[in-house]
């Protein structure tokens, strides 16, 4: 799951806490189109309210 906060950061869940999430959007020559490439950047923070999303969901609000 990758989660959204009110400042429209991304995070990935771990533990308790929220690592922030750095998010690209790549082009795939193999599947020829835009794909998302998401990886962790090691900050941790805590949050209070966050909205969920599937990769998927994502995704397709993310690539159009």
């Amino acid at each position: 799951m990758i989660y959204e906060d009110k400042n429209n950061i991304y995070y990935f869940k771990k533990g308790n806490d929220y690592e922030v999430a750095n998010i690209e959007i790549k082009y795939n020559r193999i599947k020829k189109r835009n794909v998302l490439v998401i990886t962790g950047t090691d900050i941790i923070e805590q949050l209070e309210e966050v909205k969920e999303y599937t990769f998927k969901e994502l995704e397709e609000k993310l690539v159009k």
